[in-house]
């Protein structure tokens, strides 16, 4: 079970978001708030807004309206540098690692930047990559390359990740081990935000879910939930039984 909402700090607050793109409104008038330990779902067809909000709460995008509160401080269209040493990071549908550089020395370049000193081996244990430390990238497997993708966001010393389809391609064996490492982050005090269409580790990962749906907020609560919503099942299968 989550921790009660009133017992917890709020880390982030989105409020009131609006991101227009050539008079096209991307993110309309989207608010939501992520608290201490708390895994949030981020869900939505294609072209629903997912990645406009990763994208503008990061600072990759500007907002046209709203605000970006991240522990009680006005973030709002700050550069994405800043936003990392905040304590806003992410991941990557496709991991980005420094090709050239070992396991290890592309943690490290992260940790440059923290603004607290941050363990590397501990880092790379926590994501079960101590073992791989001096490997270079080539020889990581797909799902070792997105757990190093998590190791350099814990290695800037998180409030807040984005996690981005990090279950994309993952054997169920694999989605169990990053199920529990996201519990463990948790566990100790960081919020994720979790993009995913993959409902069955959504379900073991957050503890409710935010629908966006042409850039508007449609559903907020428990996944159980959203999948008997009709507006929800509407969005995704025209109406058809999602349950």
């Amino acid at each position: 079970m989550g921790r009660k909402m009133t017992e917890t700090k709020s880390l982030l607050k989105v409020e009131n978001l609006t991101t227009v793109f050539s008079g096209f409104k991307a993110l309309d008038d989207v608010s939501l708030e992520l608290f201490e330990g708390q895994a949030l779902g981020l869900v939505g067809p294609n072209g629903s807004g997912k990645t406009t909000l990763v994208n503008t709460v990061c600072g990759l995008y500007k907002p046209e309206n709203g605000r970006v509160i991240l522990d009680g401080i006005d973030v709002t269209g700050k550069q994405p540098h800043y936003l990392a040493r905040a304590g806003i990071n992410r991941t990557f549908q496709i991991p980005k690692p420094f090709k050239d550089l070992s396991v290890s020395e592309n943690v490290l370049v992260s940790s440059i930047h923290s603004k607290n000193k941050v363990s590397i081996t501990e880092v790379l244990e926590k994501v079960k990559l101590r073992d791989c430390a001096n490997y270079p990238i080539e020889k990581l497997t797909a799902a070792q390359q997105k757990r190093l993708d998590l190791a350099r966001a814990l290695a800037l010393d998180p409030k807040v990740i984005f996690v981005d389809e990090l279950a994309a391609g993952l054997t169920p064996t694999e989605l169990n081990e990053i199920a529990e490492m996201l519990a463990e982050f948790r566990r100790s005090g960081i919020a994720l935000i979790v993009v995913e269409h993959l409902l069955g580790f959504l379900e073991q990962v957050v503890e409710s879910v935010f629908v966006l749906s042409a850039g508007k907020k449609i559903f907020g609560g428990t996944l159980r939930d959203a999948l008997s919503d009709e507006e929800v099942k509407r969005v995704f299968l025209g109406g058809a039984d999602v349950a």
